[in-house]
């Protein structure tokens, strides 16, 4: 069953760490026990828990289920985020213990570059009184979101105390 359907519904109606958590490992275990609630039948069609979730006994039902099992939801959203930490730690693991010296370079590259472009096409070229070049609003959102992620990514590895793999890049 595709549980994004139900997850997305759920949102609408007001449920959205009870929608988010459908779709993740573990989440289908919540999905049929929450058909169950409200269908009366653990493996009741999609359309039938859709349908359910239209009236409003059906989304006091799915309220009334997500606080009751609030905290196996919390768990299985939590559990999902580590998984999410670890696959990023194990892929910043290897990067820095790559043979290759552009494997484990290319954050800071793309930072450096960065800098580099905002310094020079904002600050630099102005002040010379040269026209600054047109950079596409797709170019700059890229290697935000570039940095975004690594640093992101790069502050949790750091954050790990039993993480001493992370020494480069």
């Amino acid at each position: 069953m595709d549980w994004s359907l139900v997850g997305k519904k759920l949102a609408e109606i007001g449920l959205p760490v009870l929608g988010s958590v459908l779709p993740i490992p573990g989440g289908a275990e919540i999905g049929k026990a929450m058909a169950g609630w409200l269908c009366g039948d653990e493996n009741a069609p999609e359309n039938e828990i859709l349908k359910a979730l239209e009236s409003p006994d059906g989304r006091g039902k799915a309220a009334e289920f997500f606080l009751q099992h609030q905290q196996a939801v919390l768990q299985i959203r939590a559990a999902a985020a580590a998984q999410e930490i670890q696959e990023v730690n194990e892929t910043m693991r290897a990067e820095a213990s790559a043979a290759h010296w552009p494997t484990w370079t290319w954050r800071p590259f793309i930072g450096f570059v960065t800098g580099v472009m905002l310094l020079g096409v904002y600050f630099l070229l102005p002040l010379l009184h040269i026209s600054p070049p047109s950079v596409p609003q797709e170019v700059w959102v890229m290697l935000m979101a570039i940095l975004g992620v690594a640093s992101w990514g790069h502050s949790k590895a750091l954050a790990d105390p039993s993480n001493t793999a992370v020494t480069k890049g």
